[in-house]
């Protein structure tokens, strides 16, 4: 652990909080492989990157920690295919075309699980995935995606679950046979529910709300299911958010996890330089959704890591918010963070990271009184639940 915190001899370009405390070659080099489209400046720094990087197990575990494989490996053959081991360019082959074939299964459901919800009058948005990849990267396989995000309105979740239940889908939170009193609870606290196909091999998750907290951010999706913006993925059509609200989405969704992998960071530099998002107009939602600190540490990132192109006011004002600036600050710490097998998650004192980010996405004392209570009864849950089971029994039995 003590290696991450070593001074390489390349540090990044962009915020002064980055320069003179570089990071590992390998995550240096996966970084500069980030920036999308790749122009002649951003390959000459990949070029550079990948003459300073001994660990290529190292970069391989890196690569796969951020879930960024697609994206390096395109970016990483175009720019210096020659200039690294050969056998690291074939793994990185292999497991963006598994990565391929995943996608092709996630296209072809998507759209299938979103005809069956329409042929039952159940609208639903796709969050995230190909849709993403294709109006971040304009290509739907250069993203990774561990599962299909659907969002539907609260009022027909209950029939989606029903749904999929028959088709073959297994619950696996909420944990199948709950009360109808731990149901509601569960859907007070908790924005989503998650099942596994079987047969399919595919997680997905069907969604409420765009996150735990209802105010964060407080996008209307009942709006955007009746008027989504429609995107072209590998032949088929299918429905998401428009464009800013999406962006703005990832802003928070980042913020919420401090950031920790830079799949996330990824997607704001590309849509920064690939969609036409009027940043005016991205401002200002922001603060009528109240998540101007997401935005403004978004911004920051995107600017430290990727160079991404932000106009000098919106960047003066990021830089104006101190929590906006400690957030930065705290996810250089997250993203770097490895733990046992790479999985940042059995590192000491991570998911209290993860708390804290959540907690100071806003500074209102009602969102941050609800982020108090959910965590608290999260990690009590545990200890009460064979208490609540026998309660449940008792009652049931009266």
């Amino acid at each position: 652990m003590f290696a991450l915190f070593k001074v390489a001899h390349y540090p990044l370009a962009g915020q002064s909080m980055w320069r003179g405390q570089g990071l590992e070659p390998e995550l240096a080099l996966v970084i500069a492989c980030l920036r999308w489209p790749s122009d002649e400046a951003a390959q000459e720094n990949i070029r550079h990157c990948a003459r300073s990087t001994l660990d290529w197990e190292g970069f391989l575990g890196q690569v796969s920690r951020h879930r960024v494989t697609s994206l390096v490996f395109e970016t990483l053959r175009r720019a210096c295919g020659s200039a690294v081991p050969s056998t690291i360019i074939d793994r990185l082959a292999g497991a963006a075309r598994s990565e391929a074939r995943n996608t092709m299964r996630q296209i072809a459901e998507t759209d299938r699980l979103i005809g069956v919800l329409a042929g039952v009058g159940i609208g639903a948005l796709v969050l995230k995935g190909p849709v993403l990849s294709v109006v971040a990267f304009d290509d739907p396989f250069r993203r990774d995606s561990r599962d299909i995000d659907l969002i539907v309105r609260g009022e027909d979740l209950d029939r989606v679950d029903a749904i999929l239940g028959t088709d073959g889908y297994q619950r696996r939170k909420p944990e199948p046979g709950i009360s109808a009193g731990q149901l509601a609870r569960y859907r007070r606290w908790v924005h989503e529910f998650s099942y596994y196909s079987p047969t399919r091999k595919l997680i997905l998750e069907v969604k409420d709300r765009v996150d735990p907290m209802m105010s964060v951010p407080p996008v209307d999706v009942t709006a955007h299911i009746s008027n989504p913006r429609i995107v072209g993925v590998g032949g088929v059509d299918l429905p998401t958010m428009p464009d800013t609200d999406h962006f703005l989405y990832l802003c928070a969704h980042g913020s919420r996890h401090s950031w920790f992998r830079l799949k996330w960071v990824a997607d704001i530099g590309a849509m920064l330089r690939h969609v036409s998002l009027d940043l005016d107009v991205v401002r200002r939602r922001a603060a009528e959704l109240d998540v101007d600190r997401c935005l403004h540490t978004a911004l920051l990132l995107a600017g430290a890591l990727l160079e991404a192109s932000i106009p000098e006011a919106m960047l003066a004002q990021a830089n104006a918010d101190a929590g906006a600036r400690r957030a930065q600050t705290a996810a250089r710490k997250c993203l770097m963070r490895l733990g046992r097998d790479a999985d940042p998650f059995r590192s000491f004192g991570f998911t209290m990271r993860l708390f804290l980010a959540e907690y100071n996405m806003r500074s209102d004392w009602g969102y941050r009184r609800a982020v108090l209570q959910r965590h608290a009864l999260s990690y009590a849950y545990p200890l009460l639940r064979p208490v609540i089971r026998m309660a449940e029994r008792l009652r049931r039995s009266a």
